[in-house]
């Protein structure tokens, strides 16, 4: 059989291929087939987003911690391609390595409480963008370590998933409104007597473009900011593997709704009226 030489230029080839693959990661497998040069530009890609042992939806693959510990020890080059992590299941010193392990993480999910060592702090990628993670994560060790670490230098979305209900969590989250960079915040818990404390950080924070919480069951508007959005809470594993396949997810909806809000399109206190997740 004639071998076909490729019609376009490689560099033009590859930058087809790998924006399929980046857009719609279920391509993946059939992609690995269309030649060995694809399959050499593709096949990085396949790690781009990690589900290490939390349920994985159709178009991302779940690998146990068993899988993910191999491939810690074996595929070092590959986890360079990491940008998307979800993982659960490890001891505080293995998530240490996993985060060495991905220089280039954009956007970590860590679904359940735990505490990370000081030496996290120090392994966390520079490029890291955003966080879901427990508020005792963020407390492990000295806060004015912490904070002046590469983990907080350029996230822009935070979510905090546990209940800031005592002065060491109010801490954190004085210390989290200074992120320099930070763009969105959420938080997983509402009491009303938080108020005072949110309307400082919207205040103090005009850069903040979105600041997140759950709808209580009786909805009252309790701060006058276009940028204060409570919503509905769903399943946060869901939406945020939605968010990595599709670019669907919370944060995209809220920034949707809030723009609409400040161009008049929805009253100053109007609620976020679709079902969504924090």
């Amino acid at each position: 059989m004639e071998k076909r030489e490729p019609r376009l230029p490689l560099d033009l080839e590859r930058a087809i291929f790998e924006l399929v693959t980046i857009s719609w990661p279920v391509s993946i497998p059939n992609l690995l087939l269309v030649a060995s040069r694809v399959r050499c530009w593709v096949h990085p890609l396949l790690y781009r987003t990690l589900i290490v042992e939390a349920p994985a939806i159709d178009g991302l693959r779940r690998y146990s911690a068993k899988q993910f510990t191999h491939m810690l020890q074996t595929e070092s080059e590959l986890l360079k391609s990491v940008r998307n992590l979800m993982v659960d299941g490890f001891c505080t010193r293995s998530i240490d390595s996993i985060l060495s392990a991905c220089p280039d993480l954009e956007n970590l999910f860590l679904p359940f409480p735990r505490r990370l060592r000081a030496s996290a702090f120090e392994s966390v990628p520079q490029a890291l963008r955003r966080l879901h993670c427990s508020a005792d994560e963020l407390i492990s060790g000295p806060l004015a370590v912490a904070y002046s670490s590469p983990l907080f230098g350029g996230i822009t979305n935070l979510k905090m998933c546990d209940m800031l209900n005592d002065a060491e969590h109010w801490a954190v989250l004085a210390c989290a409104t200074l992120l320099p960079k930070l763009t969105h915040l959420a938080f997983c818990a509402f009491y009303v007597f938080w108020t005072p404390h949110l309307a400082n950080i919207l205040e103090n924070r005009k850069d903040l473009q979105a600041l997140i919480m759950p709808r209580p069951p009786k909805y009252h508007r309790v701060i006058e900011d276009a940028r204060f959005l409570l919503m509905p809470v769903g399943d946060s594993e869901l939406d945020w593997q939605r968010g990595v396949l599709y670019e669907d997810n919370f944060w995209t909806r809220a920034d949707v709704f809030i723009a609409e809000r400040i161009a008049g399109v929805h009253p100053p206190d109007a609620q976020y009226p679709f079902p969504t997740t924090l």
